[in-house]
Parts: structure tokens; C-alpha cells; sequence
């Protein structure tokens, strides 16, 4: 019975630490725009190739020289983004680089339509490089949609495949080490 719990225990860790870390960042799918403009690489990652209004879609921004140096280092210390949908201003603001991880943005496009996202990346008030790219967010359709559900159903799957396989191995570790004694 201590064994079950212990198994049981494994596979809720497994999927506690698991899921997370399937979709931390936008660059994560390997989604984003990349263009050479004055000499620096700009890389826009996205983390929806196929957005539909209503649904959330995060933004990370980078850029580089485009022949990077040792002495390079951090080219930017803040990005101004702007978003727009036929003119009309979406979003607007800075987001400030951080210490660890990308620097990046999330937001609901809740209408569809061919978004322009803007970004001008600044180091110490003065702009490093600007670019921009347009972003089409698809009409939204119907989320009770069994079809919807899958890919979330097979996730919950392999993990609990994979945690009580895991738990099976330590289980059987386990128990041969407590008859051996």
C-alpha cells in the first residue's frame, strides 16, 4: 500500500513540474520573425503560428549584432512596442530587459485582422535599432469543440505514462533493496 502512495506521489511531482515547462516562452514553438536592419539581427518570437482572436499570444523580443563580438554584450536595455489593428493603437509600452529570461509581453488580440507590431529596441534612452513586422490573428472559433481538447487530453496522458513508469522503476529499485535487508 506505502508503495501505491509513493507511486501516486511520483506521478502528481511529474506532472506538477512537467506542465510548465511545455510552453514557457514564445520562442519555445521556434515561431518568430527575424530580420537583418542596420546591421543588427531583430527576432521577434511569437508563440502561436496560427493565432485566433480571443486567444492569448506571447512575445518575446531580441535582437543582435549581426556579427556578434565578445564585446557586444547586452545591446539593448529596454524595447517600446506598439501594436496596431487598421490604425488603431492596440497596445503601446516599454518593457524593460530583464536580468533572466527573454523580454517578452502577453496579451489577448480579441479581434481578428492583420495586427502591425512594432518594435524599437533602446539602450539607455537612445533607439538601437527598429522594426516591424504584420501578425494576422484568425477569426475565433467554437472553443466547446470536443476537437479542442485533445491535445491537452494527450499531454495529461504521456505524463501520466511516463510518472507511473518512472514510478514503476523506483518501485521495483525500492523493493529490492527493502527485501534485501
Amino acid at each position: 500500500m506505502r508503495l501505491l502512495f509513493f507511486q501516486i506521489k511520483i506521478i502528481l511531482i511529474l506532472i506538477l513540474i512537467g506542465t510548465p515547462l511545455l510552453n514557457v516562452s514564445a520562442h519555445g514553438s521556434g515561431f518568430s520573425y527575424e530580420e537583418v536592419v542596420d546591421g543588427f539581427l531583430v527576432d521577434i518570437g511569437y508563440s502561436l503560428e496560427l493565432p485566433m482572436a480571443g486567444k492569448m499570444v506571447r512575445f518575446d523580443f531580441e535582437t543582435y549584432p549581426e556579427t556578434p563580438t565578445d564585446e557586444s554584450g547586452s545591446v539593448f536595455s529596454d524595447v517600446w512596442v506598439s501594436i496596431k489593428l487598421d490604425n488603431e493603437l492596440y497596445f503601446s509600452g516599454n518593457i524593460n530587459r530583464p536580468v533572466f529570461g527573454p523580454t517578452a509581453i502577453n496579451l489577448v488580440l480579441s479581434e481578428s485582422g492583420v495586427y502591425e507590431v512594432s518594435a524599437r529596441f533602446q539602450k539607455d534612452g537612445a533607439t538601437v535599432v527598429a522594426n516591424k513586422f504584420e501578425y494576422e490573428v484568425l477569426p475565433a472559433t467554437d472553443t466547446t469543440s470536443p476537437s479542442n481538447y485533445y491535445g491537452y487530453l494527450g499531454i495529461a496522458l504521456a505524463g501520466l505514462l511516463v510518472g507511473g513508469f518512472v514510478s514503476q522503476i523506483i518501485g521495483f529499485f525500492l523493493s529490492k533493496k527493502m527485501n534485501k535487508k
